[in-house]
């Protein structure tokens, strides 16, 4: 009887040795390689098609993190970035690498655990920086020209070419940054410097460039859009015409008042005259605005004016004056 006990106690132990054991997930799966030449990631699915979709998500969110790592840092080549800042990068960040074709992407591992398929995939550093260098390049060097040509423009007509450059500031830094983490002999110090100067200049040009309006009493109605407009730019309104970096915007008009059929019409034209401190014309345009009204020509002249104010939002108030 014992000795049918020890027998089965040694059979028992025999066979627990001797079972498989659970397979633990491989290093690279845990420990997901670094090296020069490439970016990897590891994704998990039910068949392989589905882990490398899983992987390449996960791919695009760590090049995300470290994007949004780089910028965060307090000595940024771009300067000190606040927290608006900040967060139109998060968004370009966002965008590029949401965006960023995958296709050089290459399955170099694959496993089995808990019944899902494992792999791990890596992406070429120097592929993603030719990708990224052809889709910047020529639109950087367009703006560091255009930036050139102005150099030497009065303040206003500056700050309205910086405004244009600067929709671009976002991806171009962004893309400029992904540049430097995936060659780690890039050096993006002159494009970076660009985009810093380009968002101080305009900066500054903003707080230092105001108008003085002056009009005459026919023509106040159509000044107080014109004044929010400037007010909306973040420009701002001077109190007096003596201000050192004041421009003089002079608005007149002429009304003529008339029936149209059942309606009272205004037919106003108003005319912008744009001068430096110093007296200097910088610009001159005008416009006719017409409207319209059953009660009165008080209300068909407002109207007109508040055609004005649609005219401000498709042109923009520089344009509607002339600049």
């Amino acid at each position: 009887m014992h000795k049918n006990i020890i027998l089965a106690l040694i059979i028992s132990l025999i066979a627990g040795c001797s079972a498989p054991q659970p397979k633990g997930l491989p290093s690279w799966y845990t420990s997901v390689p670094q090296d020069y030449n490439y970016f990897y990631a590891v994704g998990s699915g039910a068949d392989l098609f589905k882990a490398k979709n899983s992987a390449v998500l996960s791919l695009r969110k760590s090049l995300l993190d470290a994007l949004n790592y780089e910028f965060e840092k307090k000595a940024h080549k771009l300067g000190d970035l606040d927290g608006p800042a900040l967060a139109v990068l998060a968004v370009s960040n966002e965008h590029l690498c949401n965006t960023l074709s995958m296709r050089n992407t290459m399955v170099v591992k694959t496993d089995i655990a808990d019944n899902n398929t494992i792999v791990l995939i890596q992406f070429s550093k120097e592929k993603l920086f030719k990708t990224l260098d052809a889709a910047s390049k020529e639109k950087l060097e367009v703006s560091k020209r255009t930036y050139k040509k102005i150099e030497n423009e009065i303040a206003v007509k500056k700050y309205i070419v910086l405004k244009q450059l600067i929709k671009e500031y976002a991806s171009l830094a962004s893309n400029i940054q992904l540049k430097e983490l995936s060659i780690s002999t890039f050096r993006a110090n002159e494009d970076f410097l660009f985009l810093k100067n380009l968002r101080d200049e305009l900066a500054a040009l903003r707080s230092s460039i105001s108008f003085y309006m002056v009009s005459d009493v026919n023509s106040i109605g159509f000044v107080k859009y014109i004044n929010k407009s400037i007010l909306n730019e973040g420009l701002s309104l001077s109190k007096k015409s003596s201000d050192e970096n004041a421009l003089l915007l002079f608005v007149t008009s002429t009304t003529q008042e008339a029936m149209d059929y059942s309606f009272m019409q205004s037919k106003n034209l108003v005319k912008f005259d744009l001068y430096e401190n110093n007296k200097n014309a910088i610009a001159f345009k005008q416009h006719t605005f017409i409207g319209k009204s059953r009660k009165n020509y008080k209300e068909a002249k407002d109207q007109a004016a508040v055609n004005l104010d649609a005219k401000i939002h498709k042109l923009g108030v520089f344009d509607l004056i002339g600049l």
